[in-house]
Parts: structure tokens; sequence; C-alpha cells
């Protein structure tokens, strides 16, 4: 059988890393057929392209976007603070624990009480009731809140990073605008002060992509579908404004 050995020393007086010593790996000879099948299998995984270089270089400054919002967002995601400055504590937060109490209950609210002397709730656009990205925000309160936020800081981001890519950046060269844009001040003064506005702004690079995309798809059917779906989306955010830019610049 696969024999592995491994050593490890007590954690240092630092209190901080444990240290191992490089284990010995003692292979059966019995067992080569088998691995020799696993090279194959992998060997071919690569040839397939599900393991190639291109793959990884499209790949790597998504997950390095997503890897950065947690980073700036720790404090928030990973811990008992939330969102509170400008328009969210005041407005953004109780619009949508009520979207999600009703939802819970089996229905969609109509009126808001808690604001002024009541407003308008489903017949609001900027509330976007019906935004299919809401169900996020199911999740325990208030962290599906926070989580639905910065997910929409990361599609912006592997958005902008797609759209570089079109353009003809490269990966290094789609992770800084990513970067710049998904983690700038912008995108940051929406997510911190009013996230509303975040939902229908996180699809503006995709729909300029989509649009460009549809010029050289072989199968113009589907690349309408996506452009609409993009754009259903944008609306159903509630900004009108960020689908208006989207389809100037797209």
């Amino acid at each position: 059988m696969l024999g592995l050995q491994i050593t490890g020393d007590p954690i240092g007086e630092r209190g901080c890393f444990a240290t191992f010593r490089s284990p010995p790996i003692r292979i059966n000879t019995s067992e080569q057929p088998r691995m020799a099948r696993l090279v194959e299998e992998v060997t071919g995984l690569a040839k397939r392209g599900i393991l190639s270089r291109a793959r990884w270089n499209d790949a790597w400054p998504g997950w390095f976007l997503a890897a950065g919002v947690v980073l700036l967002y720790g404090d928030v995601l990973l811990t008992d603070s939330t969102l509170f400055l400008r328009d969210i504590g005041p407005y953004n937060l109780p619009v949508k624990e009520l979207w999600r109490d009703r939802v819970l209950h089996g229905g969609l609210p109509q009126w808001l009480p808690n604001l002024g002397l009541g407003l308008p709730y489903l017949a609001d656009p900027a509330n976007h009731s019906l935004y299919p990205l809401n169900a996020i925000m199911l999740l325990p309160f208030p962290w599906g809140l926070e989580l639905f936020v910065f997910a929409h800081v990361i599609i912006v981001g592997i958005g902008t990073v797609r759209l570089s890519r079109t353009l003809g950046s490269g990966s290094m060269g789609a992770f800084v605008a990513g970067a710049s844009f998904g983690l700038g001040g912008y995108v940051l003064s929406l997510a911190t002060t009013n996230f509303f506005y975040t939902t229908s702004s996180a699809f503006l690079p995709w729909v300029i992509w989509a649009s460009l995309r549809l010029r050289t798809a072989p199968h113009a059917g589907r690349g309408v579908a996506l452009l609409a779906g993009l754009l259903g989306l944008q609306f159903l955010g509630g900004d009108f404004q960020a689908a208006a830019m989207s389809i100037g610049m797209g």
C-alpha cells in the first residue's frame, strides 16, 4: 500500500506556527500501475484544458478579487459588526428587514409603515422587491444582508475582469482593472453608505461585456438572451440610471 509518514514538532515558543519535517514517502511497487493510471488521468485533464495554464490565467484574477473583498470587509463579514452609515441605518436596513420578514411569511410587502407617515413598498422600484438575488437575504439577518451587499462587490469586480479580457488585457491588467473598480472608491461608497445602488451597478461591466460579445458571438440567439437577462437584472435592481449607462456604453 501507499504509505505516508509525517512527523510533527510541537508548536514553537512563539505560539504562532507549527513546524514540520519533510515526511518520507514509501511507495509499494505493487501500486505502480495504479500510480501510472493516476498520472495518465491528470495528463488527460491537462490536455482537455481543465488544468491548463490558460484556464488558470482566466480564473486567478476573480479568485484574488474575492479574497480582496473578504480582507477589505472582513470586519463586517466575519464579526458582529454591521453596516450603518448614512442611508443604510435609517433606510436600507429596515426596508430589507421588512422584505425578509414578509417573504418568510409567504408574501411580499405592500407598504412600508415605519418610515415617515408610511411609503409604498412594492410599487417603488428602488426597493427592488422582485430582484432574484434578494434570496441571499433570507439567510439569518443581518449576516445575509451583508453577504448580499458584498456578493455584488465581487460581481462587479469579476465583471470588470471579464470585460478587460474581452478588450485584450492580460490577466494582470484585468486584475488591476477589476480591483480598481470593484475595490475602488465608487463601489466602496455605494456598498457602505447606500447599497441599494450596488445591485444595478454590479452588472454594468457585465452588460457592456455581453454587448461586445454579441457582436462576435457565433450564436446570436444566445448572445441576445444573455444580454437581455443581464439588463433585466439591472432593471429589477431598481437603478434605471445604471441600466441607461450600460446601454449607452455598450
